[in-house]
């Protein structure tokens, strides 16, 4: 279940106009191709763009035992917030219920302006920001979803969907540009996948009697 993303004041004119929208458009053709029928996926549940975590609990309250994420982001002048409430399940145990992330989006914008110099107009730049920002959740969802079925799923032989995630990259950017993107954003969901995992085959042990 997704919140409409909540773009501050004081971001450039392309996050407050487009971002939300396209975003939004984005990701809920993306589930409908990756998640199909195995996930009721809502992208836009609340009429409210004002959602945080006092209403994930109110609704954690009326359905407890229903495996949910809760996805909800703000962008600010700095930096992007993703958050995910989840509940009913092992690997929403697993996470302590939630899972917060910082993207700094306007360090790497300016990582990016000082490559490119003028040759990357400021609406391009943004435009690009935007997508990367907009990949980082197609990443996020699908990492969690990995890690629902890795956790709770009864198939053994799962193959996880992460390393298939498509981000979208427009063909003329730069090459050195979008591959430290696509770098930072894999690298770091993998990292914290394969943490996760590690301590899922902990605690399969540890409910299988195999461990301390």
């Amino acid at each position: 279940m997704c919140a409409k993303m909540q773009i501050t004041a004081g971001c450039p004119d392309y996050f407050q106009t487009e971002l939300a929208a396209d975003a939004e458009s984005q990701i809920k053709k993306f589930a409908n191709s990756v998640f199909q029928e195995r996930v009721r996926f809502y992208s836009r549940f609340f009429d409210d763009e004002n959602i945080f975590d006092t209403n994930a609990a109110q609704l954690q309250s009326i359905i407890p035992n229903v495996p949910c994420v809760m996805s909800f982001s703000k962008v600010t002048r700095r930096c992007a917030y993703f958050h995910y409430k989840l509940w009913g399940s092992q690997s929403a145990k697993l996470l302590g219920g939630h899972l917060d992330v910082e993207l700094p989006w306007r360090e790497l914008a300016q990582q990016v302006q000082g490559e490119v110099g003028a040759s990357l107009a400021e609406d391009d730049l943004y435009e690009m920001i935007g997508d990367w920002l907009t990949t980082l959740q197609k990443i996020y969802a699908v990492f969690l979803l990995d890690l629902y079925a890795l956790v709770d799923g009864d198939n053994p032989f799962y193959v996880t969907q992460l390393e298939g995630v498509n981000g979208g990259y427009r063909r003329d950017w730069k090459r050195n540009i979008f591959a430290r993107w696509r770098c930072f954003c894999t690298r770091f969901s993998r990292s914290e996948l394969r943490r996760l995992m590690r301590r899922c085959g902990s605690n399969r042990k540890r409910r299988s009697g195999g461990g301390n």
